[in-house]
């Protein structure tokens, strides 16, 4: 089946929202929840495999799986991406999903981070989300798949919740995006029992400061950071002296954003490399993790 990227040219040129499939065969998870529910309930009555440590979702560099495995643990990573049949917008694809959520053991840590090209601040001017219209320009393509996604991620994660009550649960967004204010997500909120906390990538080696909120069941305090008026600065003198490196190197200096002819910014060639986490970042997440549990899964 043909591959089907986003339809229409947004502000940043790197989309992150995919499908395989015709938007008439789309799947809503949601209107199968009957289906989908007896589904995983013959999957425990069967003694059905559980074996992750960490299940790392709608992530295409896997860091998250990686550095978990690195650390011992069994980790699996979901992206379409990296294997086309990860696809949550499919009926198989999104069975794969619960398979892997109902494969995880107790304590697991389950990581996502849903597309968000058509949720931040930067896309406005595509999406037009706003808080009287937070489901955007439904009239796109791209904000419908978009919309797909985040609502199938919702119903798998009340799956989960049901099913796999004692997952750590870290949900991750820039700061500037929509999806939390989404009716949908609010749910997830309450019943996971999520609590927002507020960092900065930029201060773990990001490229840019990329404000990044974190919703989770566990303490993630030691990933919060303030974007002080000293911090910032001292980011800005690291980033400074790592082109210096380059340019002397004769390497080019990336592009994250661009100025429009509006006088507006938009993402520039190299917005998308930034998707990648820290490894510092992720190396304390997994830290913390592993100190809100009693004992490692096994």
């Amino acid at each position: 089946m043909a591959w089907l990227l986003l339809a229409e040219a947004v502000a940043s040129p790197a989309l992150d929202a995919a499908t395989t499939s015709d938007e008439a065969d789309w799947f809503f998870a949601f209107r199968h929840w009957g289906y989908l529910s007896a589904f995983c309930q013959k999957y425990d009555k069967t003694d059905g495999l559980r074996q992750y440590h960490c299940l790392d979702i709608f992530s295409f560099s896997q860091r998250v799986c990686k550095t978990a495995s690195r650390k011992g643990y069994q980790a699996i990573a979901y992206d379409i991406k990296s294997n086309p049949s990860f696809d949550v917008t499919t009926r198989d694809g999104f069975i794969l999903l619960v398979k892997i959520g109902l494969q995880s053991l107790e304590n697991a840590l389950l990581m996502l981070a849903p597309p968000c090209s058509l949720f931040v601040g930067i896309s406005v001017g595509t999406h037009k989300r706003s808080e009287t219209n937070l489901e955007g320009d439904t009239s796109l393509f791209s904000v419908r798949l978009s919309n797909l996604i985040l609502r199938n991620t919702v119903t798998f994660l009340l799956l989960m919740a049901y099913f796999r009550p004692s997952l750590k649960v870290v949900i991750e967004q820039p700061k500037s995006s929509w999806m939390f204010k989404q009716s949908p997500v609010k749910e997830v909120l309450h019943r996971w029992n999520l609590h927002k906390h507020l960092t900065y990538l930029g201060f773990f080696g990001a490229p840019i400061l990329k404000g990044t909120h974190l919703l989770s069941n566990i303490c993630l305090q030691p990933l919060v950071r303030k974007a002080t008026k000293e911090a910032k600065e001292r980011h800005a003198r690291q980033v400074a002296k790592t082109n210096s490196k380059k340019l002397a190197a004769g390497k080019r200096v990336p592009i994250f954003w661009v100025r429009g002819p509006n006088g507006k910014f938009h993402g520039g060639p190299d917005l998308s490399g930034t998707s990648l986490y820290p490894q510092r970042f992720v190396t304390a997440l997994i830290k913390c993790w592993e100190e809100s549990i009693p004992a490692i899964p096994s």
